[in-house]
């Protein structure tokens, strides 16, 4: 009997949603709220377990930043005068460990990247990008959330912005 009181109650949520027109009939301008695709994010995006998810991954996020140094990954040929300067502070620290962790983080922060950019997908086909009352953009952590892949995404082409790792802890 849970299960169908469950079922029941999902059914009633998405009810009230599309009564509420939350989910519009067309999410950017292709995918109607009928597609077998659409349904299947929407459902995706609704499941209670999907934000528990996100929620660990931010804090295992967060944990992974904490495991970078700033003193180790200084080398001497790309190093400010600031940088040059902690490190000269810092000089009976042993930096042998960090050449294995950078290899471990730069993977974390793809993988990272890679699952906060497939969150944004799912919510914005569930809701549609930013044109109706419920759409994505039309929420304020959303739009955090925005910036913050948008700019991840960036940094991972070399050259254009390498330091934005602090708003990954936003």
């Amino acid at each position: 009997w849970n299960l169908v009181l469950t079922n029941l109650q999902r059914e009633k949520k998405r009810k009230v949603a599309r009564e509420e027109e939350q989910y519009v009939h067309r999410s950017l301008f292709c995918w109607e709220s009928s597609s077998v695709l659409r349904e299947w994010f929407i459902k995706v995006a609704e499941w209670d377990w999907f934000n528990r998810v996100i929620l660990m991954l931010i804090v295992a996020n967060c944990v992974f930043l904490v495991l970078d140094d700033p003193v180790c990954k200084c080398n001497t040929d790309t190093c400010t005068e600031a940088e040059l300067y902690t490190r000269s502070l810092y000089a009976t620290l042993n930096c042998d460990y960090w050449d294995d962790r950078k290899v471990v983080l730069k993977v974390a922060e793809y993988i990272f990247t890679a699952l906060f950019t497939v969150e944004m997908i799912v919510k914005i086909v569930a809701r549609g990008f930013f044109l109706h009352k419920h759409s994505y953009l039309r929420d304020g952590w959303n739009w955090l959330d925005f910036i913050v892949v948008v700019c991840s995404l960036i940094s991972l082409a070399p050259g254009l912005l390498e330091n934005v790792q602090v708003l990954r802890t936003v």
